[in-house]
């Protein structure tokens, strides 16, 4: 074979090899995505509400009006009643407080959270008024008074956990209620 012949077939085979290898009449393209999810989400459960118990309220001439007579319900899970300032009325437990308000709330990490208390929604009775509110955080701080649109910092120590929120509160008793069942309310707002 002639050494012209060597020279040829090489050249031949390395252009056509060339051919193949620039082909892109089937190229494919495919897209990456990237996705990122946030939560801040903030998860509260009202455990219980106050139960202050049933009770035997005659408000008395000297104590009416001057709203002299105060039942005070614990903050701090022993869910106790005492009742203050009587001279002449009379405030006789007849079935024991079975609970104390109760509020769980849960972020998913550790942090801080402001807590601020909301208007009253107070008894419907001209004698009955729910007054001083107290928290107090199981395990961490307290105060002994949140009033209307106060914050208070809560830490919560693990995400993904229930801190458990314990509230209390006076009813200051001026006049004998009806015979009922008599209701108070207030909110509590969470944030970061």
């Amino acid at each position: 074979m002639r050494h012209n012949t060597l020279k040829l077939m090489a050249l031949t085979s390395a252009v056509a090899l060339s051919f193949a290898f620039t082909n892109n009449s089937f190229a494919q393209t495919e897209t990456v995505g990237a996705t990122l999810i946030t939560s801040s989400t903030i998860a509260t459960t009202d455990v219980s509400d106050m139960d202050f118990g049933t009770w035997l309220v005659q408000i008395g001439t000297v104590d009416a009006g001057a709203g002299d007579v105060i039942m005070t319900i614990t903050d701090d899970t022993t869910a106790a009643v005492s009742v203050a300032g009587i001279s002449d009325s009379q405030v006789v437990q007849i079935i024991a407080p079975t609970t104390e308000a109760v509020v769980n709330v849960q972020i998913p990490a550790p942090g801080t959270l402001s807590m601020t208390r909301g208007a009253l929604t107070d008894f419907g009775d001209a004698g009955l008024s729910l007054t001083t509110t107290s928290w107090q955080q199981v395990g961490g701080a307290g105060t002994a008074d949140i009033a209307n649109g106060a914050s208070v910092n809560i830490t919560v120590g693990a995400g993904g956990v229930d801190e458990v929120i314990h509230f209390g509160a006076d009813i200051t008793m001026s006049a004998t209620p009806a015979d009922d069942t008599h209701t108070a309310s207030f909110p509590v707002t969470f944030t970061y």
